[in-house]
């Protein structure tokens, strides 16, 4: 892993692999999940990291 990472990024990342792996484990997400994922995702960055969210994207999480 990429030493220059912040911590925070670097705990990150390991917690996305962390999740793969269990998913990959329980044969996949359902679609519910993935987009349940994918929604928290979006609103635990707060539109910060991201600031050009689709008009699709917006509808997804509000």
């Amino acid at each position: 892993m990429e030493s220059t990472f912040r911590s925070e990024v670097q705990e990150f990342i390991r917690s996305c692999e962390r999740f793969a792996e269990f998913s990959h484990r329980d044969n996949g997400l359902t679609e519910h999940e993935r987009e349940a994922v994918f929604v928290y995702f979006l609103r635990a960055l707060d539109r910060r990291v991201i600031p050009t969210l689709s008009q699709q994207d917006e509808d997804m999480v509000a």
